[in-house]
């Protein structure tokens, strides 16, 4: 089991021997994060940890929203321009609720729109709650639970009492 630096141009270049179905690259760097180079070119990266009992276990990492959700580009852009510059460096466990309060704060300061900002919190709420789903180890709450930027822009408008009124009455 090879030890690489996965690094994009790394992965771009990774192939599968002559003679051999498959092949696993682990990272140098991320403890138990692999990828799997297929003979038929295909790659997935994984997850490989021991669990509470002692047991290895792996996680399939990638596209799973794309099965789901025709909206999965417009979230991979938020998590890619908003989320991983300033979160991505730590871990799952590591990021609190506080750093996620910076993050919204930061970016209300720079002057995004509030439904941007939910879309962020949308997501990594998404995201801890599909962890703690899949028994993701170390993770056990969701630290962007109850946060909110504020209402999104209102599209529906219901009438007043005095302009039903006004309307019924003529």
């Amino acid at each position: 089991m090879p030890t690489v630096a996965l690094s994009a141009r790394f992965v771009r270049r990774a192939l599968c021997p002559d003679g051999r179905k498959k092949i696993d690259f682990f990272d140098a760097c991320q403890r138990g994060f692999m990828l799997e180079v297929r003979c038929s070119g295909g790659k997935t990266y994984y997850q490989r940890y021991t669990d509470e009992r002692g047991r290895e276990r792996q996680y399939k990492l990638g596209p799973h929203v794309r099965t789901y959700k025709s909206s999965w580009r417009t979230d991979e852009t938020v998590l890619r321009i908003h989320i991983l510059p300033t979160l991505g460096k730590l871990a799952l466990d590591e990021i609190k609720s506080d750093a996620i309060c910076d993050l919204v704060n930061r970016m209300r300061d720079d002057g995004y729109a509030c439904g941007t900002i939910n879309r962020v919190i949308v997501i990594l709420r998404f995201l801890y709650n599909l962890a703690r789903k899949w028994k993701v180890a170390g993770i056990v709450g969701n630290p962007a639970t109850g946060l909110t930027a504020g209402p999104d822009v209102q599209r529906n408008r219901f009438l007043s009492e005095e302009e039903a009124e006004v309307r019924f009455d003529q």
